[in-house]
């Protein structure tokens, strides 16, 4: 639900990363999923752009245009009218608590995913790097730590090899998730 909201700097992967954040400050459970969304929705523009910045992933400048964008009247009237329209958010899994984030063989890793894969989709390959513990971005920085690169790659790949990340064909992924090394 964050990401339709249209908050300015939050792709697919911030919100989802926003969504656990919240799950973890404001647990549903227990609660009427109806009621944990009020909550929320009454909650957020309270929340600073320093406490967002919590939220894995999130600097400054994505954390002050979240915090601006809840803070602003005219959003928190639009989740009000979502509320009394009896919108219920699905509240995510909360994050596992753990060193450098959820266990797995991808754990404290980020993977950028580009090109056409043969055996996933992108969302698919995304969400295996999620399941697998690490975080999928959708652009190549120095904090890269893989490229699954799958045919017709172009720009990304070159970035990547420009920054000496590593990278992926669509096999030695497989056998990554599978907690076989590369």
């Amino acid at each position: 639900m964050l990401n339709s909201l249209g908050i300015p700097q939050v792709g697919e992967q911030t919100a989802i990363d926003l969504a656990g954040w919240i799950a973890d400050r404001w647990p549903p459970e227990g609660m009427d999923p109806g009621d944990w969304t009020a909550l929320v929705a009454r909650s957020l523009p309270t929340v600073t752009a320093e406490e967002f910045q919590e939220v894995p992933g999130i600097g400054a400048v994505v954390a002050a245009s979240i915090a601006g964008y809840f803070g602003d009247p005219a959003s928190a009237a639009v989740l009000a009218d979502l509320v009394d329209a009896g919108v219920v958010a699905e509240p995510p899994a909360r994050r596992v608590a753990s060193g450098s984030g959820t266990a797995g063989p991808l754990a404290g890793k980020t993977v950028v995913v580009t090109g056409t894969l043969s055996g996933f989709d992108r969302a698919g390959a995304e969400e295996a790097v999620r399941a697998a513990g690490g975080r999928a971005s959708g652009s190549v920085s120095k904090s890269t730590s893989y490229i699954l690169a799958g045919e017709n790659a172009g720009s990304k790949l070159a970035r990547a090899t420009e920054l000496g990340v590593r990278w992926l064909d669509e096999e030695g992924f497989r056998r990554l998730l599978a907690g076989k090394r590369e």
